[in-house]
């Protein structure tokens, strides 16, 4: 199986763009990390491509995650 190195994929092609769709808590931030060998926190933006501040999508997150009243 052929490697390719991570810093002459980046010379070459520079930016690129990524779409992972799935549910919540599914890992896709762990799968983006992995892809471009980072441990940043990912720039998310709307359909409109507005950045979204991280700040809103932690909190919604929280809210996702938030125990369910019975």
């Amino acid at each position: 199986m052929a490697t390719i190195d991570t810093q002459d994929l980046r010379e070459r092609i520079g930016r690129f763009r990524v779409l992972i769709i799935g549910r919540a808590n599914a890992g896709k931030t762990t799968i983006l990390r992995k892809v471009c060998d980072t441990t940043e926190d990912p720039e998310i933006y709307d359909t409109k491509g507005k950045k979204i501040d991280d700040a809103v999508v932690k909190c919604s997150i929280k809210l996702c995650q938030a125990p369910k009243e019975r």
